[in-house]
Formats: C-alpha cells, structure tokens, sequence
C-alpha cells in the first residue's frame, strides 16, 4: 500500500538518520532487524541503518576487536532517531551495552528521539534493568531540569 502523505513530507524529514539497536544472535533476531530496516527504507526514510551497517572505514584507526563497539557508539552519537528492541529470544547483548550507552550519556538532549520496544514475555532480568538504568536516570533529570519527564512502561 503506498502512503500519498509520504510525498509532502519535509526533506529534512526524510533525511533524518534512523539507527535500529537490537540483538544479532539468533540469526532470526538479526533478519528481524534488517526487515524493520527495510520497511523503514521503504516508506521512504533512506538513512536508516542496523549497526552492521556502517563502514568499517571510519574505523581503521581502531583496533579490531574495538570496532564494533566504536561503530555502536558512533551510531548512537549520529543518531537522529534512536529504536530499540528487545525480544524474549535474545541470546546476544549488546544491545543491552547500547542502550545504557543512550541512556548514560544522550537521555536528556535525544529523550524525545528514541523509541524502545519491548515484547512481552521478556525476561524479569532484563526488564528489571531497562527500567532500573532509565528510571534512575530520568530521576536525575527531573531535578536538574525544568522538565517533566512521564514514563509509561507496561511493566
């Protein structure tokens, strides 16, 4: 089904740098993200990209075993639509790393360009510290600034 309303989008807006964060392993975790990429690309927002998908070039300067993780920081610092994803069949984490990441250093100047997906059923562990960094994060920020921050998480 094509989208008319796409057409009169601002350019701006289909220039926006849209980055997937999510688990690689299993192999279906990692094929779902490149579909979300791929319809994302679809309805027309060409710069939305997995973390796989940046250059090793910009990172030569890097040791090898650091890359994946200077891409992951690279790709949260350019950013200008953070989603991420958690499914109950994780079996990596680094996407975890990515998350904390966000919320440790972009929550208060990016809070209103992410997007957090969580499926049902994910693992108490793992719910407990996505809400625990961000809630304790987000206390923070409500005292030093004049925002009020309003979390609605269906946990």
């Amino acid at each position: 089904m094509k989208y008319p309303c796409m057409n009169t989008l601002p350019r701006y807006l289909l220039e926006t740098k849209i980055y997937l964060f999510g688990a690689y392993k299993p192999k279906d975790c990692k094929e779902n993200l490149k579909e979300i990429r791929d319809f994302i690309k679809n309805k027309g927002f060409k710069n939305t990209y997995i973390v796989e998908d940046i250059s090793d070039k910009k990172f030569m300067n890097v040791e090898p075993i650091r890359r994946n993780v200077e891409r992951s920081f690279f790709a949260i610092d350019d950013a200008d639509i953070l989603i991420f994803i958690f499914s109950k069949n994780d079996k990596s984490n680094g996407h975890y790393m990515e998350y904390q990441r966000f919320v440790d250093n972009h929550l208060k100047d990016k809070v209103d360009q992410v997007i957090i997906f969580i499926e049902k059923k994910l693992k108490i562990k793992s719910l407990q510290f996505l809400k625990g960094s961000l809630m304790k994060k987000m206390k923070n920020l409500q005292k030093t600034s004049g925002f009020l921050h309003h979390i609605i998480l269906g946990i």
